[in-house]
């Protein structure tokens, strides 16, 4: 794929709801993801955002183009359904995208995607 959107998509349909984390991922040090997505640049090495971010969850590398995920779930009273009484569920999803040299061209932060 050389469309870096088509590769975050399938990353994204890849993880699902199963590869979900409760919480937030542990090693982002009390940072959200959003505040992470702030102190990933565009050039940054691998080793540079694993330091912000920790170890991917998933790793997809297609055409020389290698995409790292990170997500997690929460739970938002905003969508509450009246009838069963149970909160929404809400994920986040950060990808990072990586080219041949291994650095970052593309951040994405999709939140509230379940």
């Amino acid at each position: 794929m050389k469309n870096p959107l088509a590769a975050v998509m399938a990353v994204t349909l890849t993880l699902g709801l199963s590869a979900c984390i409760p919480g937030s991922n542990p090693e982002l040090n009390g940072m959200t993801y959003a505040e992470a997505k702030q102190k990933i640049r565009n050039g940054m090495t691998k080793e540079q955002v694993r330091e912000i971010m920790g170890n991917p969850l998933h790793s997809q590398t297609i055409n020389g183009q290698t995409t790292w995920a990170y997500t997690g779930l929460g739970f938002r009273a905003d969508i509450l359904n009246p009838f069963t009484l149970r909160q929404g569920v809400s994920q986040t999803i950060l990808t990072v995208v990586f080219n041949q040299s291994g650095r970052v061209t593309t951040v994405n932060l999709i939140e509230n995607a379940g």
